[in-house]
């Protein structure tokens, strides 16, 4: 079930996951197989012969190349190499101090306020100090309190008097306040590592922005952790290449042949690698299906088997999980579908209720206006009789006395 409420990004991430143990676990036990395959002492192997010539030819190649590029005198270049790698990763880790001084003492200060109790043995190396210098802004702030206070009380001119004595003392408690972040920031370390700090992180005690700087801090250690131990490694073959260099009394040459001989090294690594994978994969379809469901019943017990029966059980669980995977994607990409599906449903269903209600207002409209049209019609009728009956009464010839009273108020007019 908890598997389902995964993010399908999520379960992707895993599915390239496991795609990855299963490669590295491939090449594992392909090289197993090629190395057992290449004891003379073995009986039998599952390595054909030509497939056996062809991984040892591969792999005297790649000694031969790498013989070449430590001891030819060109080593002078890989030792360039090497300062230039050194100083990139430098470069990144000042770049990753800088974010990592400017994030710690934010953190540590939120940390120290609100779970100091939570994580004695991190501020165990710096409390007392930060008492003292707590004591030492309690008693600044009395200070500053009781100036501010006199001030007010003080009339309007003697007021300035007081603003260079509150600016001393505000200075001195940021002075404190910045002791207790330097002190935080040089004397507490490995945050990311520190149990105490992580139980919090894991019980999902911290503010979300707490969360954040506590995760970015993380990822950063992390990146310089990795750093310094790229640089160990980077110092280990410089030391060695000098070494080397002193030893051969070698001059600077020309990094041609070098840069050929290091693309030729990776492109045998490649052809090696396809190999280990290839005779792991090989091996492991003997036993199990591409969901890691077995074929032969786990029976490791032989002779035979028994040295590859962890290489089988890891590749097994590896398939099985990502067959998991990948039915739980398409299980949450049906889901969607199928939610998809029933939104459009839900919005038919809307247009439908939305649709029938203004069929049954337009009736209600139809209606009402057939009745105003009727009213409207048997009104013009009455309107056209009564108009009919008007027009007979001022329509018809004036008679004789009409004409005679006319012409009788014309002439007194006229008078």
């Amino acid at each position: 079930m908890e598997n389902k409420t995964k993010t399908v990004a999520t379960l992707k991430k895993e599915v390239l996951d496991y795609e990855l143990e299963l490669e590295n676990s491939y090449k594992n036990l392909g090289n197993k197989l090629f190395t057992d395959a290449s004891n003379p002492t073995m009986d039998k192997s599952t390595i054909e012969k030509d497939e056996l010539m062809a991984w040892q030819k591969l792999r005297d190649e790649r000694e031969h190349l790498s013989e070449s590029i430590l001891n030819i005198k060109k080593n002078s270049e890989r030792l360039s190499e090497l300062h230039n790698f050194e100083k990139e990763v430098s470069t990144a880790n000042k770049s990753t101090i800088k974010k990592i001084e400017a994030l710690k003492p934010k953190f540590l200060r939120a940390l120290y306020k609100d779970f100091a109790a939570n994580c004695p043995t991190v501020f165990a190396p710096v409390i007392d100090e930060i008492h003292k210098n707590e004591a030492e802004i309690d008693n600044l702030n009395a200070q500053l309190k009781e100036l501010e206070n006199a001030k007010k009380e003080a009339k309007f001119f003697s007021k300035v008097s007081f603003v260079p004595k509150i600016s001393s003392i505000k200075k001195k408690i940021s002075k404190n306040e910045n002791a207790i972040s330097d002190l935080l920031n040089k004397n507490v370390t490995d945050i990311q590592d520190n149990q105490e700090i992580k139980n919090l992180y894991n019980f999902e005690a911290f503010t979300d922005e707490m969360k954040t700087q506590f995760e970015e801090l993380s990822t950063l250690c992390a990146s310089m952790n990795d750093s310094e131990k790229r640089l160990e490694m980077l110092n280990e073959e410089r030391e060695f290449v000098t070494k080397s260099l002193s030893e051969l009394g070698a001059e600077n040459r020309s990094n041609k042949k070098l840069s050929s001989l290091n693309e030729d090294i990776k492109k045998l690594d490649v052809q090696i690698e396809a190999m280990l994978k290839t005779a792991g994969t090989k091996f492991v379809d003997e036993f199990y299906d591409e969901e890691g469901q077995s074929l032969t019943g786990e029976d490791f017990t032989n002779e035979e088997l028994k040295d590859y029966s962890e290489f089988l059980r890891r590749t097994s669980f590896h398939r099985r999980k990502k067959a998991k995977a990948k039915y739980n994607i398409e299980y949450c990409e049906v889901r969607e579908q199928i939610n998809n599906e029933n939104q459009k449903i839900e919005n038919a269903e809307r247009n439908i209720k939305n649709a029938e209600k203004a069929i049954e207002d337009a009736k209600v409209k139809i209606k009402e206006a057939e009745k105003n049209k009727q009213n409207a019609e048997d009104e013009l009728v009455n309107l056209n009789l009564k108009a009919d009956k008007l027009k007979e009464k001022f329509s018809g010839e004036d008679t004789e006395a009409d004409v005679q009273a006319e012409n009788n108020t014309k002439a007194e007019d006229d008078e």
